[in-house]
């Protein structure tokens, strides 16, 4: 087998592994995910990584803007946990 080969064996995909972790945000205005806060990590994963993921994932993510009376408002305060078995 060649060495990098092996390298490659070696370094494992993060998307395989399993971590869970507490996660608090905003939704803005626009339905973009803002004040992203990584909190209670679990798993095998760096603190660093599994924030990186999570990161990646909420910039892809967009909701549907809270319409009151025709003005948008940002949802504030919202905690989840995300989970990656």
């Amino acid at each position: 087998m060649s060495r990098g080969g092996a390298a490659r064996g070696a370094t494992q995909d993060p998307y395989t592994q399993a971590f869970s972790a507490k996660v608090t945000y905003t939704i803005a205005a626009n339905g973009r995910v803002v004040d992203l806060q990584v909190e209670e990590i679990e798993g095998v994963l760096e603190q660093s990584r599994v924030e990186r993921i999570i990161q990646a994932g909420a910039r892809r993510v967009r909701f549907l803007p809270l319409k009151i009376n025709g003005v948008r408002h940002r949802i504030t305060q919202i905690e989840s946990q995300f989970m990656l078995p």
